[in-house]
C-alpha cells in the first residue's frame, strides 16, 4: 500500500544536478510532482515539523533524520547517490562506522553550515539551475564558476531567503516572487588573493565529498579513527618534527593540544579534531586536504607522544546507605547494552561507567578524572539519589511520609520511587511506607519481563495485569532482584519481544484500521495509539506509521469520493427547483446553503467539485433566463392585445402594470423595452389590418 502511495505522489523523478544539495533536489522533486514541502517531508521525515531550522541536517548527514531505505524507492537510487547529494562521506572520515557518526554528529562541523537561509549564484541558477551543496558552508562565499560573491538575499526586495521554499525551485524570491537569476550590482570581487583562497577552499571541500580517503597507521593498527586524525593534526601542527614537543607549541594553544593528548591517552577529555581547527591548520600551513591526507607520521613522532593505555579500575561505592559503602566488592563496569542503554547523564561525560549491585547507584570517571556518584537524568534506569538523600534526611527529622511529599516538590511517584527504594536498603522501615504487609508474587521478575515486553505506561500495566497499586509497584521495583534484571536482560528481553511481536502489531494495527473504517472514524496515528493501548514511539519502532498513513490516505480518498457524489446529487435537486422558480442564482453561496462543507474546504481539498458548481451555476442561469425571456414576451404581447382591444393605449408604464413590474425593470432588463415596442408595432399593425 505504501509502494502505491509512494507511486502515485512521485510520478516524476527529476535527474540529480552535477553538485546539486538534497535539499535543492528534493525542492526540484516536490515542484515536478506539485506537492508543498510540508507534504513532502511528512512523507521521507517521521518527526518532520513545520521548521526550516532542522532541514539543514538533511544535507549534512541525512541518515540521522530521514529513513533512507524509504528514500530510495522513492528516488529508485542507491544509498551512494543520496550521500552525493550530502556531507555524509566528510563524517565518516571521522569515525569508523555509521552508528558512531550519527551519535557523535555535532563534534565534526559545529557551526560551518548556513542552517536558515539559501545561497546562491544568479548566474548558475540561470544556467543549470543548481544549488549547490558547497554553498551551504559557511566558509564558501564566493561562485567558483562565475567567481562573483554567492546571494541569499533578493536582488529586488532584499529579504534573507529561506532554506527551503518552493518559490526557490522556480528559482524566484519566497516573498516577492522576483526573479533570483538577475545579479545584485555589488556581486563582483576584484580581490585576487581572496579569489584564490576559495578556490583552494572548493577543492579541499571537493576532495573530502567526492574521495575514499583513508589516515590508517601501519604501525599502530586498530587506532580509531578519531585519534588517527589527532595524531595527524599534532604532527602537522608542531611543524612536521620527528618528535614531539610541548615548547614548540604556541602558549595560546597548549591547552588545546593537551586536550587532545589526554584525549589519545583515554583520559577522559571531551576535546577532538574539528574540521574547523583542521581547516585553520591546513590554510595556515599553506597545505591542502589532499596533502594533509596522503601525510603520513613518522614513528618516533608518535613514540614521542608516549601513548600508553590508561587502564582505570572502577572504584568504591559512595552511598551513604548501602552496606557496600567504601568497597569494590559490588561495583560492576557496564556495558553499552546493559541497562537498556539509558545512560543518560545531565550535562557531564563520564568514563568507567559501573553500578554498585546493592544499592544500584552509578558512579563513573567525570571530566577531572576523579570517581564520583553520578546524577542520573530522567530516562536513567535506577531512583534518583539526591532525592533519596533529601527524604532520607526529612525522615531523620521525624516528618511524616504525607509532610515529606509536600516538602520535597516532586510528583507523588518519584516521592513513591524513592521512599520505596530506600525500604528495600533497608534505611527505612515499610510501615512508614505502606500500613499494611506487602505480599511479594513468587514470579516477580516474570511479572516485570511482562511488563518490559509490552507498550505503554510500566505503572499502568501493572494495575491492569496484576492489580498492584501504585505503591505496590514501586515497591517490587525496587526489589535487588527486579533492579539486577532491569540492568542486565530487560534490554534483551525487549528486543526480542519487540522482533517477535512485529508481525503481531502489524496484525493489530491492520484490524484496528479495519474497525475505524467500519465505524467511519477519521483514522490518526494517535488514534490508532489510544485504541491500541500504546505509545506513539511503540507504533514507530515496529514501523507501522507508514501502514496507518497510508490507510488515512485510502480512506481520504474514498470520503472525498463518497463526498463529491452526495454534493453533486444535492446540487441537482437545489438547481431543479431554481429553474422550476425560474429564479436566477447570483453567486455560488447560494448553492453552498446544500453542501455539508463550506466553499473553502471544498477549493482547497477538491477543486475539480468547485469548478462543476460554477460551471452548474452557469448552465443554470443561462436556460432561467431563456425561459424567462419566453414568458416574458407573452405576457407582454398578451397585456398590449387587452389595452388596443379596448381602445387604451398601451404605453410602458401601463403594460408593465399589467404584467406586475414598475418602470425600473426597463434599467435592469431593457429587453422588456425591446419586448413591449416588438409587440405594439406587430399588434398594431394588426388592429389596423382589421
Amino acid at each position: 500500500m505504501l509502494e502505491n502511495i509512494i507511486e502515485n505522489k512521485f510520478t516524476v523523478r527529476p535527474k540529480p544536478l552535477e553538485g546539486e544539495s538534497l535539499t535543492g533536489y528534493f525542492m526540484r522533486l516536490a515542484k515536478n510532482n506539485y506537492l508543498s514541502l510540508d507534504e513532502f517531508f511528512y512523507i521521507v521525515k517521521s518527526d518532520y515539523k513545520k521548521s526550516s531550522r532542522q532541514l539543514h541536517i538533511t544535507d549534512t548527514l541525512p541518515e540521522k533524520v530521514m529513513n533512507i531505505e524509504l528514500l530510495k524507492k522513492i528516488l529508485k537510487c542507491c544509498s551512494s547517490d543520496i550521500e552525493k547529494m550530502s556531507f555524509t562521506n566528510v563524517f565518516y572520515l571521522f569515525f569508523n562506522d555509521k552508528e558512531e557518526a550519527l551519535s557523535n554528529y555535532r563534534s565534526v562541523m559545529p557551526e560551518m553550515i548556513e542552517k536558515e537561509k539559501r545561497k546562491f549564484c544568479s548566474y548558475c541558477l540561470e544556467e543549470t539551475g543548481t544549488y549547490k551543496l558547497v554553498w551551504q558552508l559557511k566558509d564558501i562565499q564566493v561562485c567558483d564558476i562565475h567567481q562573483i560573491k554567492l546571494q541569499s538575499k533578493c536582488p529586488s526586495c532584499s529579504n534573507e531567503q529561506p532554506y527551503v521554499s518552493l518559490e526557490l525551485a522556480n528559482y524566484s524570491c519566497h516573498f516577492c516572487h522576483s526573479p533570483l537569476t538577475t545579479p545584485s550590482i555589488d556581486t563582483t570581487y576584484s580581490d585576487i588573493a581572496l579569489i584564490n583562497d576559495q578556490l583552494q577552499k572548493y577543492q579541499d571541500w571537493n576532495f573530502l565529498m567526492t574521495s575514499d580517503i583513508t589516515l590508517s597507521f601501519e604501525n599502530i593498527p586498530g587506532l580509531h579513527k578519531e585519534k588517527q586524525l589527532a595524531i595527524s593534526f599534532i604532527y602537522l601542527f608542531t611543524g612536521k618534527e620527528n618528535t614531539f614537543d610541548m615548547k614548540t607549541i604556541p602558549k595560546t594553544e597548549r591547552s588545546y593540544i593537551r586536550g587532545l593528548l589526554r584525549f589519545l591517552n583515554n583520559g577522559g577529555s571531551r576535546l577532538k579534531v574539528t574540521l574547523r581547527r583542521l581547516f585553520r591548520l591546513i590554510e595556515h600551513s599553506k597545505t591542502s586536504m589532499r596533502e594533509f591526507s596522503e601525510m603520513r607520521v613518522p614513528e618516533s613522532f608518535i613514540k614521542s607522544l608516549k601513548l600508553t593505555p590508561y587502564k582505570k579500575e572502577v572504584g568504591p561505592c559512595l552511598c551513604s546507605w548501602c552496606k557496600s559503602n567504601k568497597s569494590d566488592k559490588s561495583i560492576k563496569e557496564l556495558t553499552n547494552i546493559e541497562g537498556n542503554n539509558s545512560y543518560k547523564f545531565v550535562q557531564v561525560s563520564y568514563s568507567k561507567i559501573s553500578v554498585c549491585l546493592d544499592c544500584f547507584t552509578r558512579h563513573g570517571y567525570n571530566d577531572q578524572n576523579k570517581w564520583v556518584s553520578i546524577k542520573m537524568g530522567k530516562n536513567t534506569i535506577g531512583v534518583n539519589v539526591e532525592l533519596a538523600e533529601k527524604i532520607l534526611y526529612l525522615f531523620k527529622a521525624g516528618l511524616l511520609f504525607t509532610q515529606v511529599k509536600g516538602n520535597v516538590n516532586v510528583s507523588r511517584f518519584s516521592c513513591y520511587y524513592a521512599v520505596a527504594y530506600l525500604v528495600n536498603q533497608g534505611a527505612i522501615p515499610l510501615q512508614y511506607y505502606m500500613q499494611k504487609d506487602v505480599i511479594k508474587p513468587k514470579e516477580l521478575v516474570e511479572c516485570f519481563k511482562k511488563l518490559v515486553s509490552s507498550y505503554g505506561e510500566k505503572r499502568q500495566k501493572a494495575k491492569e495485569l496484576f492489580n498492584w497499586t501504585a505503591k505496590e509497584y514501586y515497591y517490587f521495583l525496587t526489589t535487588k532482584e527486579v533492579q539486577t534484571f532491569l540492568l542486565m536482560e530487560s534490554y534483551r528481553i525487549k528486543k526480542l519481544s519487540r522482533i517477535g511481536s512485529s508481525s503481531n502489531w502489524r496484525k493489530k494495527v491492520s484490524r484496528e484500521l479495519k474497525k475505524q473504517v467500519q465505524a467511519e472514524t477519521k483514522i490518526t496515528i494517535k488514534g490508532v495509539a489510544n485504541a491500541l493501548g500504546c505509545s506513539l514511539k511503540g507504533l514507530q519502532t515496529n514501523n507501522l506509521r507508514g501502514m496507518i498513513v497510508a490507510a488515512r490516505e485510502q480512506q481520504k480518498q474514498l470520503y472525498i469520493k463518497s463526498f463529491t457524489d452526495k454534493t453533486k446529487k444535492n446540487v441537482k435537486k437545489y438547481l431543479d427547483g431554481k429553474l422550476d422558480l425560474l429564479e436566477e442564482i447570483s453567486s455560488v453561496k447560494e448553492i453552498y446553503i446544500c453542501v455539508e462543507k463550506n466553499e473553502n474546504w471544498v477549493r482547497r481539498n477538491i477543486p475539480e467539485l468547485h469548478n462543476w458548481i460554477v460551471n452548474k451555476k452557469r448552465e443554470v442561469n443561462i436556460i432561467i433566463k431563456k425561459r424567462s425571456q419566453i414568458n416574458y414576451k407573452r405576457a407582454i404581447e398578451e397585456a398590449v392585445d387587452f389595452h388596443i382591444a379596448n381602445g387604451i393605449e398601451p404605453t410602458f408604464e401601463r403594460v408593465l402594470n399589467h404584467i406586475g413590474f414598475n418602470m425600473g425593470i426597463l434599467q435592469k432588463r431593457p429587453i422588456i423595452r425591446d419586448m413591449i415596442m416588438e409587440a405594439r408595432t406587430k399588434l398594431g399593425t394588426i388592429q389596423k389590418q382589421r
